[in-house]
């Protein structure tokens, strides 16, 4: 069995370090919930959209 070698951090590989400040070109889940009012969804929809960034909608309505 090989033992496991520490390599020291990478500034290059770092995905915190590297990342652009902002939300554009993001994307964004939105889990909603029965009884969501269309103009706050709307709302929220616009304002991602303004960002630059790409809203998904991951769930919605009830399961039953």
């Amino acid at each position: 069995m090989v033992d496991p070698v520490d390599l020291p951090p990478s500034d290059a590989l770092s995905i915190l370090k590297m990342q652009k400040p902002g939300f554009k070109g993001r994307k964004m889940g939105i889990v909603l919930t029965d009884g969501v009012e269309d103009e706050a969804l709307d709302a929220l929809l616009a304002a991602v959209k303004a960002e630059g960034a790409v809203a998904a909608i991951i769930a919605g309505g009830s399961a039953g």
